[in-house]
């Protein structure tokens, strides 16, 4: 496991109602059930939702950034730059070795995962025209590997699927060239 041979030490975080919990650098989390996974020190790291002791997940030379634990609870999806620049990697929630799924040097962030967890869904500017991200799309990639697709949602940063008030599956995203909700495609629009 990649945090028993960690040489940097983990970082407790204390279970206090004091304003100055615990002094660091805490980003991107991401939270299932009692589990909080969030980045510090380029680093990514898990903390029970309680409190508790911080464990780091991750110690590689590159940054580890926005993680995504799968619906089932079994894995984290993530970016990391282990050769380039930033692709799309999984790791079991519990630690270890990191499995890279692109190969595409461009992915600005992970922005989650299907609702079956069966795919991992990011941004990337690979084949954008500006590669700051303004017409960045998203794409999804097998957890199992394979090949990438582009969403047809349009030029986007993030999608998000509706709770358990609708049926599973049902999709809204925003778009802003109109203000009116289209039945058939179920796009939302100011």
């Amino acid at each position: 496991m990649l945090t028993s041979m960690s040489t940097k030490k983990t970082t407790p975080a204390k279970n206090t109602n004091s304003p100055a919990l615990v002094q660091g650098y805490f980003r991107q989390p991401d939270v299932q059930g009692e589990r909080v996974v969030f980045q510090s020190e380029d680093d990514l790291w898990e903390v029970p939702l309680a409190g508790g002791t911080a464990r780091r997940l991750t110690n590689s030379r590159s940054e580890a950034r926005s993680p995504r634990i799968s619906p089932d609870g079994g894995w984290i999806a993530l970016c990391a730059m282990e050769e380039g620049d930033h692709d799309v990697y999984l790791m079991p929630t519990s630690g270890g070795e990191m499995q890279r799924l692109t190969w595409l040097n461009s992915v600005i962030h992970v922005v989650g995962w299907s609702p079956d967890g069966q795919d991992v869904q990011f941004v990337s500017v690979h084949e954008s025209m500006h590669h700051r991200g303004a017409d960045a799309w998203i794409y999804r990639v097998s957890s199992a590997g394979g090949p990438v697709e582009r969403l047809p949602y349009g030029p986007a940063m993030t999608v998000s699927y509706q709770g358990p008030r609708q049926k599973a599956g049902n999709l809204y995203f925003w778009t802003s060239y109109k203000d009116t909700l289209h039945e058939d495609d179920r796009r939302l629009q100011f």
